[in-house]
């Protein structure tokens, strides 16, 4: 019962583990190309590539396997950009429009 009870926790901690690094590969470059888009004044999304660039450099450039850091930066750059440019053209959408009373 103990090998039994020990490898179930072990299979929960490297679920745990495993869901971690795929929420920040999702979630950081949504929430990065969304205050990108919200916050710059001109291309958006060559500014959330670069940060996309960096970032997954930064933190899977230490990795032994290059598919997996291409993965990785292909999946960022697509979220980064793809949210940098739809918020950016809500923003134009919001400026150019009329003012309401």
């Amino acid at each position: 019962m103990n090998l039994v009870g020990w490898a179930a926790v072990g299979v929960l901690l490297l679920s745990v583990i495993g869901l971690i690094p795929v929420l920040g590969v999702v979630l950081a470059p949504l929430v990065a190309g969304g205050v990108i888009g919200d916050r710059v004044e001109r291309w958006p999304g060559w500014v959330a590539a670069s940060a996309a660039v960096v970032s997954s450099l930064w933190w899977y450039g230490r990795s032994d396997d290059v598919w997996i850091l291409m993965g990785m930066l292909f999946v960022s750059l697509l979220i980064s950009v793809t949210t940098a440019r739809y918020r950016w053209g809500l923003r134009r959408e919001a400026l150019s429009a009329p003012p309401s009373r």
